[in-house]
């Protein structure tokens, strides 16, 4: 497989619940989708590796929009990730562009052929004040 016959697709999963699981199984099996980029997931590492061993026909490169040390007060949050079949012939490197928790890097290495830098970025939304305009512009810069 080249790297014209990769199938990409992205999907804010707002959540990593029983039904988003089942679409990101539906997306990758039923819609032929190679490389998946996640974002809001809502895991943290244990979880990342827990849904890694739930999903056994992709490898999940990511990281969890909390921070492992600290007490999460109200709902979980955040979080991006890339899922990559499991039958794609090529060799993942995650790759430190940031520490900002909303952006995951990684290149994909096919056997044969480039390879690809892929960044999946969550890009905060919402509303127009000063802070939600600060965070977005600490994603970009």
């Amino acid at each position: 497989m080249g790297l014209d016959d990769i199938t990409f697709a992205s999907y804010n999963s707002n959540g990593c619940a029983l039904d988003r699981r089942e679409d990101m199984k539906k997306l990758i099996a039923i819609s032929k989708v190679n490389v998946l980029f996640i974002q809001e997931h809502w895991l943290n590492d244990a979880g990342l590796r827990h849904l890694q061993d739930e999903m056994d026909n992709v490898y999940i490169y990511g990281k969890s929009g909390m921070k492992e040390n600290e007490l999460l007060l109200g709902r979980p949050y955040g979080g991006v990730a890339i899922l990559v079949e499991r039958s794609l012939v090529c060799r993942v490197n995650p790759v430190t562009i940031s520490d900002n928790n909303r952006i995951f890097a990684c290149t994909l290495e096919m056997n044969e052929g480039p390879s690809l830098l892929l960044i999946n970025v969550y890009m905060p939304c919402g509303d127009s004040s000063e802070r939600a305009q600060n965070e977005f512009f600490e994603c970009v810069i």
